[in-house]
């Protein structure tokens, strides 16, 4: 199963295995594998505690 949370998850001739996140804005091109439970993050610099939805980026892979 794979989890879209968010809008504008654009996905190429890939693979993906099963309990895979994809977030918003994620853009994910040709030939990419994602194994299984594999989670890309969107921040530059991810931290517990602290909300820095202001800091999202695109992650293109």
């Amino acid at each position: 199963m794979v989890f879209y949370h968010g809008k504008n998850i654009t996905r190429g001739n890939v693979k993906i295995q099963n309990n895979v996140s994809l977030y918003e804005d994620e853009i994910i091109e040709d030939y990419d594998f994602r194994g299984p439970s594999c989670l890309i993050t969107n921040v530059i610099n991810p931290r517990v505690f602290v909300e820095q939805k202001d800091k999202y980026r695109n992650a293109i892979v």
